[in-house]
Formats: structure tokens, C-alpha cells, sequence
């Protein structure tokens, strides 16, 4: 019994140690694109999410089977804890950044060019496509 308990508490270490390797792992290669691509951002946001849930089963998985759970209580919650401040970092970041960017966009439209009958009928396709390439 005593071997059987060793090997839960290995087991819940390995995984608690490739859940650390995770962010580590993906912002050495990816950073920037992290950094300029909304959608590589909300795709790291989704991944932190799910691993923080995952950390949270993990955690209740083998904390039920441990003789002294408290002694790992810190480590998984920690890791689902950074893993949201991760996650949320990186998307609150490009929420304002697209929001600067349609915020400047709709700074150039004329309350003249929103009155013709196609809304953005005079407005100048090449300021449209200008500000979309930001």
C-alpha cells in the first residue's frame, strides 16, 4: 500500500510539472504571435481555461487517494490560478488593442459620409481598407 501511495504522489507531480511547462513552453516559441494575432491570443486564452479546469480535476482526482492532500493543495490551485492570469492577460490585451484599432477606424467616418443612403456609400474604400490593415 505504502508503494501504491508513492506512485500517486509521482504521478500528480509529473503532471503538475507538464502543466507548468505548458505557458513556458509556448511563449518561448510563440510570444509574438500570441502578442499580434487576436486569434492565436483567444486560442491561448481557450487552452488556459481548459488546462485550469484540467489542473482542478487532476487535483480533485488524486487528492481523494493522498494520505496528506494538503501538502499538494497549493501546487495544482496554483497552476489554475496562473493559468487564468495567463490566459486573461494576453486576451485583455488584444480586446484593447482591437478596440483602439475600431475605435481609430470609426474616428475617420464624417457624420456626412453616415448620412447618405448607403451608410458608408462615399466613404473612401481605400481609407476602409487603410484602417482594416492595422
Amino acid at each position: 500500500k505504502i508503494g501504491y501511495i508513492y506512485v500517486f504522489k509521482k504521478l500528480y507531480m509529473t503532471c503538475r510539472d507538464v502543466l507548468n511547462l505548458f505557458p513556458a513552453v509556448l511563449m518561448v516559441k510563440n510570444r509574438d504571435k500570441v502578442k499580434e494575432i487576436p486569434r492565436f491570443a483567444a486560442i491561448f486564452y481557450n487552452d488556459c481555461r481548459y488546462l485550469a479546469d484540467y489542473s482542478n480535476k487532476i487535483h480533485c482526482k488524486f487528492c481523494i487517494r493522498l494520505r496528506n492532500p494538503s501538502a499538494f493543495l497549493p501546487s495544482m490551485l496554483n497552476i489554475a490560478s496562473n493559468f487564468h492570469k495567463i490566459g486573461e492577460e494576453y486576451f485583455k490585451f488584444q480586446m484593447f488593442k482591437q478596440k483602439k484599432q475600431l475605435h481609430e477606424f470609426c474616428s475617420e467616418i464624417s457624420i456626412e459620409d453616415m448620412k447618405s443612403d448607403g451608410a458608408f456609400a462615399s466613404f473612401p474604400s481605400e481609407k476602409i481598407e487603410s484602417a482594416l490593415k492595422k
